[in-house]
């Protein structure tokens, strides 16, 4: 969980502060009393790709309470980026959460997640070409790290 909350983090924003505290906000929600610090991972695709191997065992309740932990980082400062939206959809893909069930627990209208278009801010072509790959890839995040 430390690689994903951190590599999540780091690409939401270029402060580092904030980002630490985006770590400890989504990290709170899971693990309250004692959690692994905040720590970015250089050349994060590959850690990335095996911590997500591994969360794929969790439960489905547990992978649900993952996602919502990981929208709190993502909200700490009330902006969504492309990166922290592409990167929400590779764990949620990787974790094999269905993407009805990623949408609700994520908080999100039905269908944002697993929708055709690109109405992410920006419509970066390698956002719409992310959003598109993302639910068949199993890798994706090599994808992500450009």
């Amino acid at each position: 969980m430390q690689t994903v909350f951190s590599t999540l983090a780091e690409h939401g924003t270029s402060d580092a502060t904030q980002a630490r505290r985006a770590y400890e906000i989504g990290m709170h929600h899971l693990l309250p009393e004692i959690r692994p610090p905040y720590q970015p991972v250089p050349g994060w695709a590959p850690a990335l790709d095996r911590a997500l191997k591994c969360l794929d065992r969790l439960a489905s309740a547990a992978k649900e309470q993952l996602v919502e932990a990981l929208v709190k980082t993502i909200a700490l400062d009330q902006q969504l980026t492309v990166e922290e939206s592409e990167l929400l959809r590779v764990v949620c893909a990787s974790i094999s959460l269905s993407a009805a069930t990623a949408d609700e627990s994520a908080g999100l209208a039905p269908g944002h997640l697993s929708s055709q278009g690109c109405p992410l801010r920006g419509d970066s072509q390698l956002a719409c070409h992310l959003k598109e790959s993302a639910p068949r890839a199993r890798n994706s995040t090599a994808v992500i790290a450009r």
